[in-house]
C-alpha cells in the first residue's frame, strides 16, 4: 500500500512537470509596438478633438518608434492628411 501510494505520487508529480513545461508563452496577436499604437491612438484621439499639431506630433511619434514598414506608410499618410488640414485651417482664417 505504501509503495503504491509513493509511485502515484512521483507519477503525479512527473504528469505535473511534463505539463507544466509544455505550455507556450501568450503573445498579443498584434504586430506592432505597444508604444507605437498608443501614439497613433492618441493621434487619432487629438484629431478627433481639432487638435491638428498634437495629432501630427503624434503620428511623427508613431512612426519614429515602429519597425513595421505598412504601420510606417500609414503615420506617414496621417502626418500628410494632418499637415493638409492645418494648411486648409490657416489660409481659412485669413480669408476673412
Amino acid at each position: 500500500m505504501r509503495t503504491f501510494f509513493l509511485i502515484s505520487l512521483v507519477l503525479a508529480c512527473l504528469g505535473l512537470t511534463i505539463t507544466g513545461c509544455t505550455k507556450t508563452a501568450a503573445t498579443s496577436g498584434v504586430p506592432f509596438h505597444e508604444q507605437s499604437l498608443y501614439n497613433y491612438y492618441l493621434g487619432k484621439h487629438y484629431m478627433g478633438q481639432g487638435r491638428l499639431e498634437l495629432a501630427r506630433q503624434r503620428f511623427a511619434m508613431a512612426k519614429d518608434t515602429t519597425t513595421d514598414t505598412v504601420f510606417r506608410a500609414r503615420c506617414t499618410r496621417e502626418i500628410s492628411m494632418v499637415t493638409a488640414m492645418i494648411k486648409t485651417r490657416r489660409l481659412g482664417t485669413h480669408a476673412y
